[in-house]
């Protein structure tokens, strides 16, 4: 991939297809499709497990604080902008949780995907796992966070974690009343709740709930779903599914939730027997099923947010060092230059002197124990610094370093590794980043 595309070139091509919702032009379309390619049901697993061995994410309970700072912490860890969106009602005080990623050209617009982490079941103060409901959709809302934080859009993306959803929605009628009244403009939500029950695979239809003010985004789910993924899915309106998506359409604004459940909560013959007990566990989920419903959500903002190019792409490839593992390198932060917050970090790596160095060019080329991913004329991050529990990191001066705009700049970490032999040093695999004003 030539990760030197003009990027704001590629924003214009994305407006001028007139309008929310409308089917992507060929390269966006690829973009979408690199990005359905990395999800992972093993970190959905993953994920999904994690919320469950909190054994309880109720409301009122130590354990939805601790998810709360975990979820946060997941986020920190991916180098997102973060918050924690504190709301009371009652005498109640509770918080959500908040990541982004910052558009290029319409930041000002909003594009949001989201679930709630907090749980309920028939003894929600002891037990309530909340596998389905909704470790599944925050593990997606994770999942999307992971791989979209390498890409431009053109609107910010947001993933919100709603707290309090089983006390009323309560989590989502804040963020709803809140970015209303400090005039944020919200272009649309895609919601989940409850998206990993399909006891007999895709027997059942993947459920759009949606209001008359949210039609059109319903439409363009389905659309992504034929176009994307190609499983069976419906809209419907929203019925007695009263979910964290009614928070956003009741003030006009349009939203929309992916669901396994819709005809379960309106009479219909399907049925999702572990609903709010605390048989809601892993073990009962289709995770097949379920990732690809990630894929659809992830599709649906990607698409709504406008993608220009991928900011970062790991290239080449690292060679094993006395860890026992390749190291690679990665990026925590944002590429936009004003912004000035990006951090490298290589590992693992033996906790030794490490230097990162950066150039125009792409080589692979034998060098120590490992390769030369960097050509051109060097510039090495000095002093060199010792790695600590085999992490490397380096915060970037963008300014200082004579960044260049349209051009993709490589990076690479060089380290010392004598407890491995050979030539006593190795590198990472490299990460070219297109930098943005």
């Amino acid at each position: 991939m030539n990760t030197s595309l003009d990027l704001l070139s590629a924003a214009g091509a994305f407006l001028a297809l007139g309008g929310l919702g409308a089917a992507q032009d060929g390269p966006s379309m690829a973009l979408v499709n690199d990005m359905l390619r990395e999800v992972s049901q093993a970190r959905l697993t993953e994920s999904v497990r994690a919320l469950q061995d909190f054994e309880t994410r109720y409301t009122f309970s130590p354990g939805n604080t601790d998810a709360g700072d975990w979820l946060y912490d997941a986020f920190r860890s991916l180098g997102l902008e973060v918050e924690r969106h504190a709301f009371t009602w009652g005498t109640q005080s509770e918080e959500n949780v908040v990541a982004r990623i910052r558009g290029v050209s319409r930041p000002g617009e909003l594009v949001l995907v989201s679930g709630h982490f907090d749980s309920t079941s028939e003894t929600p103060g002891v037990l309530a796992p909340g596998a389905d409901d909704d470790a599944s959709a925050i593990a997606g809302v994770l999942e999307a966070a992971r791989i979209l934080k390498d890409y431009h859009f053109q609107r910010t993306v947001e993933f919100v974690c709603y707290n309090a959803e089983e006390q009323g929605r309560r989590g989502s009628i804040a963020i709803a009343r809140d970015y209303q009244a400090a005039g944020r403009d919200i272009v649309a939500v895609v919601n989940s709740d409850m998206i990993g029950y399909w006891p007999s695979g895709w027997e059942r239809d993947l459920d759009v709930a949606y209001e008359p003010v949210s039609e059109w985004l319903a439409d363009h789910v389905l659309s992504v779903v034929h176009r994307y993924v190609g499983i069976p899915a419906a809209k419907h309106l929203s019925g007695m599914c009263r979910d964290d998506h009614v928070s956003f359409t009741a003030r006009g604004i349009p939203a929309v939730s992916t669901m396994d459940c819709w005809d379960a909560h309106n009479g219909g013959s399907e049925t999702t027997p572990h609903y709010h007990r605390t048989t809601d566990t892993l073990d009962t989920l289709n995770l097949e099923c379920m990732t690809q419903v990630v894929q659809v959500n992830l599709a649906a903002v990607a698409e709504l947010a406008g993608p220009i190019g991928r900011a970062f792409m790991p290239y080449c490839t690292a060679t094993p060092n006395s860890t026992g593992e390749a190291a690679r390198i990665t990026a925590r932060g944002s590429a936009r230059i004003s912004l000035n917050d990006l951090t490298l970090v290589a590992q693992p790596v033996p906790d030794e002197p490490f230097v990162f160095f950066l150039g125009p060019n792409q080589v692979e080329l034998p060098f120590g124990d490992g390769l030369l991913c960097v050509g051109g004329g060097l510039t090495r991050l000095l002093p060199p610094r010792v790695a600590s529990d085999y992490v490397a990191t380096r915060v970037l001066d963008l300014p200082s370093l004579g960044i260049t705009l349209r051009v993709s700049h490589n990076f690479q970490c060089w380290f010392r590794d004598p407890a491995a032999g050979g030539a006593m040093f190795n590198t990472s695999d490299g990460l070219s980043i297109a930098f943005l004003p």
